[in-house]
């Protein structure tokens, strides 16, 4: 039979409480030694006491002896009559030495009386003792009265201590008579000396005991006082210890207290006697609980039955198993029941089944012998389990359905078995199909496969014939066929495909085609050969066969080798030119190339020297090849001196000198004006109209003219 472990409840006694009791006997234990101790020490006073008496009686005794010798010195001294005259001196001597016997029996008498102090000083700590032991034990008052019964012996012992001191000072009467009588014991002076020196040491010998005695009454006292203060210490524990054990052990009550003994607040274990229901009860911290059960109201270990309800708070487990194995338990806002343990947790029944329901009696799950297994949402039946498999109501939404099937095997989802869309797997071909029509007609359309193997995906075109777009795992490319498009936008606006010849993106819709890229942007060949580059934030590069030829600038654009354009004129002007930029050219065979040629097809030039030369400048000219100018017609230098040539001379025939600021015709140019010619030849200016010289002036200044001269002639 398995072994069932409770937990403990308020009407059993915890180990807290057995602790508690425990606790209890200890303290009392603890106050009972306590009592001990003090009657040891009141036992140890009475002894201290007995000894000072003792030695009180022995310092009464010395002074007695003394007394005697100065009897005997007396009696000696009457006798020594034939030594009268040193006899008068030396009993003068023993006079003194029985003055000092005086003066030790009267230190003997002091210490006796302190003696008699220290004795009632122990019979005060005696009874205070007694006081303590009394709190604790009746046999301390035992003590107590022995302690007493000592200091009154101590007190018989002053008084025979005072006895002693009387008789010392009869010795002293008796010894000032030993000096009368020695006036008259002149023969035995030397007798009389030899004693009194005697009796002079045994004086000395008395005070030295005297001495003693108040030495060992002085002892005595110190005794009694730490037998005081231990008797003390020992009444005040017992006074904490019964404290304690008050506040603990309330006593027998009629009803349930509420404060302590004290008037205070109870404490969790306290204890008291329920005189009403004759029970023992002990305080759980907030209510009175029985202590004990009795031998019939508890569940023995070897089995019984329960007639009513076990209680469990939250978080107390009702355990099973050797090591607590299976756990019951609520933790305050759940309720659970855990294997905590080896194997599984299993439910058996032997009836018809289990039923699990929520607190409004509606179904949750029922299992039902040799039947279906039911879940419920919200008391609606939503999944059962069949011979077959399992039957849902309702819609299934799943984040993955792993089927184990056989190669052979066929896996359908229908929307409805005799029309419409259906979802197959088929183990024989391994490929997961879509499909429209007919279930299991042999004329579905095909509109997706999935290759189980390869990963391949398939979408079919509207016969359901040929595959028009794939997923090629192996490639990870998406495959489109000959004229199918990806299409993008509501319109299909932007088209993307391939004719089968020639590959196309087309804007087909509104607005403007736009490329862009967050960095840049290059058209390639399909061998990465760059065609076109479009750098972000910066120039736009064209290239020919993978060679930049056009760059553009923030200024405008850079021309790599030669610029050709081709300009269409209007039909009146007839054929078209080209316009070329040239640097490779060497128009004035120097040997340098570094000129820039605006040309013409026609053959006129404009050429720009690169070469920072400032003799050559600007040019306009005729050439008659590519590579050479054979004909400048106009030329203005880096010093901004303008020439103008004659045809085919290479021989400027105007120039304008800018640092002169002069204006010079050469040899055989002429200046025409409305049919005037002004022209120099052979050093002399000639000016002509019509073709015939009318005036000529000569580099001597001679003045030649056709015709009259008017010298008075007003000129308008």
């Amino acid at each position: 039979m398995a072994t069932t472990t409770w937990t403990q409840t308020a009407g059993m006694v915890s180990d807290e409480d057995v602790d508690n009791l425990e606790s209890y006997a200890e303290q009392a234990l603890a106050s009972k030694n306590a009592a001990a101790e003090s009657e040891t020490n009141a036992a140890t006073s009475e002894t201290n006491a007995a000894t000072s008496a003792t030695n009180a009686s022995v310092s009464a005794s010395s002074a007695a002896t003394s007394a005697a010798n100065a009897a005997t010195s007396a009696t000696n001294a009457s006798t020594s009559e034939t030594n009268a005259s040193t006899s008068a001196t030396s009993a003068s001597t023993s006079a003194t030495a029985a003055s000092t016997s005086a003066t030790a029996a009267a230190a003997s008498e002091t210490a006796a009386a302190a003696s008699e102090t220290a004795a009632a000083a122990s019979e005060t700590a005696a009874a205070a003792s007694e006081t303590a032991a009394a709190s604790s034990e009746t046999a301390a008052a035992s003590s107590a009265s022995t302690a007493s019964t000592a200091a009154t012996t101590a007190t018989t012992k002053a008084s025979e201590a005072s006895t002693s001191a009387t008789n010392a000072a009869t010795s002293e009467t008796n010894a000032a008579t030993s000096e009368t009588n020695a006036a008259t014991s002149e023969t035995n002076a030397a007798t009389s000396e030899t004693n009194a020196a005697t009796s002079a040491t045994n004086a000395a010998s008395s005070a030295t005991a005297a001495a003693s005695s108040a030495s060992s009454a002085s002892t005595s006292a110190s005794a009694a006082s730490s037998a005081q203060t231990a008797a003390e210490s020992a009444r005040d524990a017992t006074l904490t210890a019964y404290d304690n054990f008050d506040d603990r052990y309330l006593g027998a009550k009629f009803s349930a207290p509420t404060v302590d003994n004290d008037g205070n607040a109870l404490v969790a274990g306290a204890l008291y006697f329920d005189s009403t229901a004759g029970a023992m009860k002990v305080y759980a911290g907030s209510a009175w609980v029985a202590a004990y059960v009795s031998g019939t109201d508890y569940l023995p270990f070897s089995g019984g039955t329960m007639t009513g309800d076990v209680g469990h708070g939250d978080n107390v487990k009702a355990t099973f198993g050797a090591s607590a194995d299976l756990q019951v338990y609520h933790d305050g806002s759940n309720s659970y029941i855990q294997d905590a343990g080896t194997g599984s947790l299993v439910f058996k029944s032997n009836g018809f089944g289990f039923k699990f329901l929520s607190d409004a009696s509606e179904s949750l799950i029922k299992a039902d012998k040799n039947g279906a297994v039911n879940l419920y949402y919200d008391n609606a039946e939503k999944l059962a389990t069949t011979s077959s498999g399992i039957d849902v109501t309702g819609t299934v939404v799943a984040d993955g359905l792993n089927v184990t099937d056989a190669s052979s095997s066929l896996l359908s989802l229908m929307e409805d078995p005799s029309s419409g869309a259906d979802v197959e797997y088929n183990g024989a071909t391994n490929k997961f199909v879509i499909s429209t029509g007919t279930f299991g007609s042999g004329s579905q359309t095909p509109r997706l496969a999935i290759q189980r193997d390869s990963g391949d995906i398939s979408f079919y075109e509207d016969t359901g014939t040929t595959a028009k777009v794939t997923w090629d795992a192996s490639d990870e490319a998406l495959e489109f066929g000959d004229s199918v498009k990806a299409t993008f936008g509501a319109s299909t606006d932007l088209q993307i495909y391939h004719d089968g010849n020639n590959s196309y993106v087309s804007d087909q819709g509104q607005g403007v085609l736009y490329i862009q890229g967050s960095n840049n942007v290059q058209i390639e060949s399909a061998t990465g050969e760059n065609m076109a580059v479009f750098l972000a934030d910066n120039a736009v590069e064209l290239y020919y066969d993978n060679s930049k030829k056009l760059e553009t600038t923030s200024s405008g654009v850079k021309v790599y080798d030669r610029l050709n354009v081709d300009l269409v004129q209007s039909s009146s002007h007839g054929s078209s030119s080209e316009l070329d930029f040239d640097d490779d050219v060497d128009p004035f065979g120097s040997g340098q190339q570094n000129f820039t040629t605006l040309r013409s097809i026609g053959g006129l030039n404009l050429v720009f020297d690169t070469n920072d030369n400032d003799s050559n400048g600007f040019f306009v000219g005729q050439n008659s090849a590519d590579t050479s100018l054979a004909d400048t017609h106009f030329n203005i230098n880096g010093d901004g001196d303008a020439k103008f040539f004659s045809t085919n001379s290479g021989t400027a025939k105007l120039t304008w000198d800018a640092s002169d600021d002069a204006l010079r015709f050469s040899s055989g140019a002429f200046v025409e004006l409305n049919g005037w010619t002004i022209t120099e030849s052979g050093g002399s200016l000639y000016f002509a109209t019509g073709g015939t010289n009318k005036m000529k002036l000569d580099a001597s200044g001679n003045l030649q003219v056709v015709g009259s001269v008017d010298a008075n002639a007003t000129i308008t």
